[in-house]
């Protein structure tokens, strides 16, 4: 993958997580893969690869299970919430 895209989405997975004034650790990075909706051949690959390539999913399963410990339900409620009353000032 080319630099620039990995630059942009570090950019915006940065964002998300001050948002949610979380500290995760870029390693856990790797477990979030951003896809344009549209891109049908992008989402098929993922999936292909996702399912043929044992070593990948377990580390992908891995390091996902380590990144929704650092989310609650409750929390998740409280920013959205949050994020609705500034859109709404």
């Amino acid at each position: 993958m080319p630099t620039k895209k990995i630059n942009k989405t570090e950019e915006i997975l940065d964002k998300i997580f001050q948002n949610f004034e979380l500290e995760v650790s870029k390693k856990l990075y790797e477990a979030i893969i951003l896809l344009k909706p549209k891109d049908i051949n992008k989402w098929s690959q993922l999936l292909y690869q996702s399912i043929s390539q044992y070593d990948l999913r377990q580390s992908l399963v891995t390091k996902r299970r380590q990144l929704a410990s650092k989310f609650s339900w409750s929390e998740a409620a409280q920013k959205t919430i949050e994020v609705f009353e500034k859109t709404l000032r």
